[in-house]
């Protein structure tokens, strides 16, 4: 568990030390395995603190529909909430990991009827989407470097 948390801090100071680099913030290793440790983290909770799981079983269907409506609009607006800050680029992929976390907890554990695997052709939808998930680096930079070709 201690390990999480370090290569959290860790990765939250190197991204506050380049916190005016995109490529830095985006792309390198320490700054994106916060992610990873914040999963890691999220799933050893899970498995060890029964508190924790049971807290997403019995979560308000109206707290979490609250929670999705502040994270969903976090995500429209977050790199106009982040320039407001010195370090708010260095924090928004934190807030961005514990949104997914809670989306993720939420959906496997929570008892409420708002479910979205009871919906059997969003089920299905999801097996076509996650292989568009895979290749989606791939097509993004061919649309860049075809952008690119064009660019006067």
């Amino acid at each position: 568990m201690y390990i999480f948390y370090f290569v959290i801090l860790l990765s939250l100071a190197f991204r506050c030390m380049n916190y005016d680099d995109h490529a830095m913030l985006t792309f390198h290793s320490l700054s994106v395995c916060c992610d990873l440790a914040i999963g890691g983290m999220a799933a050893y909770y899970v498995i060890f603190n029964p508190k924790f799981k049971l807290f997403f079983s019995n979560i308000s269907p109206w707290v979490s529909l609250v929670i999705y409506f502040a994270g969903f609009f976090y995500m429209i607006f977050q790199n106009d909430i982040a320039r407001h800050f010195q370090y708010g680029f260095s924090f928004s992929r934190l807030i961005s990991s514990l949104f997914f976390i809670f989306i993720i907890l939420e959906q496997n554990y929570s008892k409420n009827r708002w479910k979205l695997s009871r919906i059997p052709k969003f089920t299905a939808f999801g097996k076509y989407t996650y292989g568009m998930y895979l290749l989606h680096a791939i097509s993004l930079l061919m649309i860049i470097n075809v952008i690119r070709l064009f660019d006067v």
